[in-house]
């Protein structure tokens, strides 16, 4: 699922426009998110859009909007660049945030940014699905390198507009040779020369100075960077995106649900299209293997629905909590957790629509068909299943639900 990224957003602001934190701060939201995102790459990257006060403003020095437009194009998500940016328009709340364009031009420095480095997601998988790893450090710097397979990316950044940076010690997974700047010294970046085992020769980063050097190299291995969309019933066509998948079908692997022949609609070295096999709904780790029976990478945490879905919503009243006790849903289909506590649906909300001790959440479950439910408390480890027999309801075919009952103790 794509959302926008608002946390990577307000980072990129505080550090490149405001300087109400440093590179750390931003080293920091990019591990973290990491981590706390089910699927990071799918996330929106942006610096500004029509619900926030522009990036740039008309007394500031256009090289942060130039630096956080670098940034967002080589870092992970799906970037969107908000019109008028490439023409450093500035503007606070709405509507001031979304005026119209005075004027056109594509000789800016910042249109040309996005013009040399759009192009780099297609041609380095790096830059689409790699990794990402902090390679320098300061409060002014940030170095860090985007990897897929044996295809890099390296990006250094120096937000100081006042001094250049001395950088010493820099080791990347470049192979060893001399790298030109993608950007071409627009952002007065320089070339960088590498030697054995990745270590960079010393250099100089210019006062807000920004490069990126980049090597893309062929996959012989399959290697799986994106699925998407990441759930949907059997039957369903999805896409596999990576390299290395070569020319002729191998084999999808659901778990260890084989897919072969044509339910695999499309199969080329760097796309593949295959129908969700007839499984149970519940999470999968996606592969493949080549036509020479060569594994990819795993992708996890597809999760394959019962069936066509429709939205219920749950509503539980009377359900009395202690501090830090917070109500959740399971039953016994997937998209409630199959009555693993841990896979509980929740925390369910009790302000806005309901109020405490009045909790709701609107589930995504299978239509047109008879569910068990039960609501439970959970508190760390320690889970309070209510009273009673299992509850029932048979969900619409088509539309929206609502299911209102009482705490059973």
């Amino acid at each position: 699922m794509s959302l926008l990224d608002f946390r990577f957003a307000q980072k990129v602001r505080q550090v490149l426009r405001d300087n109400t934190d440093n590179m750390y701060g931003l080293k920091s939201m990019l591990e973290g998110s990491a981590v706390d995102y089910a699927q990071v790459e799918d996330q929106v990257t942006f610096i500004d859009n029509h619900d926030m006060e522009r990036f740039h403003t008309s007394s500031a020095n256009r090289r942060k909007l130039e630096q956080a437009l670098a940034l967002t194009l080589t870092s992970r998500g799906v970037p969107a660049i908000y019109y008028g940016t490439e023409q450093y328009m500035a503007g606070g709340n709405d509507p001031d945030n979304r005026a119209r364009i005075s004027s056109f031009s594509t000789t800016t420095t910042a249109y040309q940014v996005i013009q040399k480095l759009a192009p780099l997601r297609k041609s380095n998988p790096a830059i689409a699905y790699g990794s990402t790893q902090e390679r320098w450090i300061n409060n002014d710097v940030l170095i860090y390198e985007r990897k897929f397979g044996n295809s890099v990316a390296v990006i250094a950044i120096n937000r100081n507009t006042n001094a250049p940076a001395s950088i010493t010690g820099l080791s990347t997974s470049l192979p060893a040779g001399n790298y030109t700047d993608v950007l071409g010294g627009l952002l007065n970046g320089n070339a960088l020369t590498i030697g054995s085992g990745g270590a960079a020769s010393n250099f100089t980063l210019a006062a807000g100075g920004t490069a990126v050097w980049q090597y893309s190299a062929a996959t012989t291995t399959p290697t799986i960077g994106h699925v998407g969309p990441m759930m949907a019933k059997p039957g369903a066509t999805i896409t596999i995106d990576g390299r290395g998948f070569g020319s002729s079908k191998g084999t999808v692997y659901f778990g260890t649900t084989a897919v072969t022949g044509a339910n695999i609609t499309a199969w080329e070295d760097t796309q593949i299209k295959v129908k969700i096999p007839t499984v149970a709904g519940g999470i999968y780790n996606v592969r493949i293997a080549n036509s020479s029976s060569v594994s990819s990478n795993i992708y996890d945490n597809f999760e394959v629905l019962t069936g066509d879905q429709v939205s219920v919503r749950f509503v539980i009243n009377n359900a009395t909590t202690s501090l830090g006790q917070n109500v959740f849903l399971s039953g016994n289909v997937s998209e409630l957790g199959n009555w693993a506590p841990d896979k509980a649906i929740g925390p369910m909300y009790n302000q806005v629509v309901y109020q405490y001790p009045t909790w709701y959440y609107d589930v995504s479950v299978p239509a047109g068909k008879t569910i068990e439910f039960k609501f439970l408390k959970k508190q760390g480890s320690t889970v309070t299943w209510e009273g009673g027999s299992n509850r029932t309801f048979t969900t619409p075919t088509s539309g929206t639900a609502t299911i209102n009952v009482n705490w059973q103790p």
